[in-house]
């Protein structure tokens, strides 16, 4: 190749490119006349421009060995900060698509329990471990020795963490078995194990699909906690029948109305399914909440404890929804509410944070 004829070679590269970046910055003139569209299509349109604008100068400059017989158009150069802008504007519209409330973390839930199982946990720690271990990870059996514990403070533990538990067990019953040094706990449960991870991913999707739903990006502790709270109570009706089954603070055997399972399928449930999905929602969304069980109007109870800016207020979802249902209607008599407000309710105070002295005013 002769000189001259390299140096024209050279000359039609840097036209290819100048034409290349001058077409980049007139369509992202173009598009910055969108900047302050609202409607979705249009941002749709854009997020298409910026994508292309990504590919062209590398289609453009790798496609053509001579440069182009066309003059270049008058364009009018676009800052560099113009493009970041609009890729900005155009996240901006998707983020409250994607955004969703950090959840809390197991340390966290971990915390967040009776006070009276931190004292088990502090005076048996290795057995406490054994039996939180055993009922998580549903185990048909746990050994302890009798050297370190009374086998009756070991039912107490395995009693409390099965009553209190911020999500449904499936245990149904268990029974103590002994020798000279060693004890054994045999448990039994209500369903077998591929049918409760079943029951267990329904609720964990179902959890997702609410909160996409209902929560936004910006949303305040309490309205998180009133937006999930009325979700519960408008498409659900307690379960009368399923309570009339219990019968001396006892319900025998598997009954889905007692789960959050049963409140997500058949909409209807008791005070166990309303306060454990809550439960696992306000999780979801990262609201330090309790499970809190006892006694409501002279009958088994549940209901939680909800931290909103800093204090604690009782939330008792099942009573605020009408009985009979009131399809729509949601009562807020015990929502937020201070401790001398449930009056109506008993159950063992010293367990759960105090609350503030006065129900919650948005």
């Amino acid at each position: 190749m002769e000189k001259g004829e390299g140096h024209l070679k050279q000359l039609g590269w840097v036209l290819i490119v100048t034409l290349a970046l001058f077409g980049c910055s007139a369509a992202v003139e173009e598009t910055s006349l969108v900047d302050d569209a609202t409607d979705r299509s249009v941002f749709d349109a854009v997020r298409e421009k910026v994508d292309r604008l990504e590919r062209e100068p590398k289609e453009q400059i790798g496609v053509a060995e001579e440069p182009p017989s066309v003059e270049p158009e008058e364009v009018v150069v676009a800052p560099p900060a113009e493009r970041e802008r609009l890729v900005e504007r155009v996240e901006s519209v998707e983020q409250p698509r994607t955004k969703v409330w950090k959840r809390l973390s197991e340390r966290e839930k971990r915390e967040l329990v009776t006070e009276t199982e931190k004292e088990w946990r502090a005076a048996f720690p290795e057995v406490y471990d054994v039996v939180r271990e055993a009922i998580d990870e549903r185990k048909p059996s746990f050994t302890f020795s009798l050297y370190d514990i009374h086998e009756d403070d070991v039912l107490l533990i395995v009693e409390h963490l099965i009553e209190t538990s911020r999500y449904e067990t499936y245990i149904d019953s268990w029974e103590t078995w002994l020798d000279d040094e060693e004890g054994e706990v045999r448990l039994t449960y209500e369903l077998d194990r591929e049918e409760i991870e079943r029951q267990e991913a329904f609720v964990k999707e179902e959890v997702e699909r609410i909160v996409r739903e209902v929560i936004e990006p910006n949303d305040s502790e309490y309205e998180r906690v009133k937006k999930l709270h009325d979700y519960i109570v408008r498409h659900t009706a307690y379960d009368e029948e399923a309570a009339n089954r219990c019968t001396d603070y006892e319900c025998y055997g598997y009954d889905p109305a007692n789960t959050a399972y049963g409140l997500l399928v058949n909409r209807q449930a008791v005070c166990e399914g309303y306060a454990r999905l809550l439960t696992a929602l306000l999780d979801r969304v990262g609201v330090r909440n309790y499970y809190v069980v006892g006694d409501g109007g002279g009958e088994a109870h549940a209901w939680n404890l909800v931290q909103v800016d800093g204090a604690y207020y009782y939330v008792d979802a099942t009573w605020n929804d009408p009985v009979p249902d009131e399809p729509g209607v949601v009562l807020y008599d015990y929502f937020l509410v201070p401790t001398h407000e449930l009056y109506d309710h008993a159950w063992v105070q010293a367990d759960y944070p105090p609350t503030a002295s006065e129900r919650y005013e948005p």
